[in-house]
């Protein structure tokens, strides 16, 4: 989790100093997604939408949440 979120920081970062207007999301599994941000701690990275997920089923390779929606 640690690699990832500060991945996603930074990449937040670098289209902010570029003037990038996108909003980025990181990508997890249903799993990664039930076993971390579903946790307290997980929950205090997606409080005041701080970093955006897209929850997609490894099997069927669909997404199915996006978060904020």
């Amino acid at each position: 989790m640690q690699q990832a979120i500060g991945q996603y920081i930074m990449y937040q970062r670098i289209m902010n100093h570029e003037g990038i207007d996108r909003l980025l999301y990181l990508a997890v599994t249903k799993d990664t997604y039930q076993s971390l941000f579903q946790i307290e701690l997980g929950q205090l990275f997606l409080t005041d939408h701080f970093i955006r997920l897209m929850v997609f089923d490894k099997e069927s390779e669909d997404i199915v949440q996006w978060i904020p929606d």
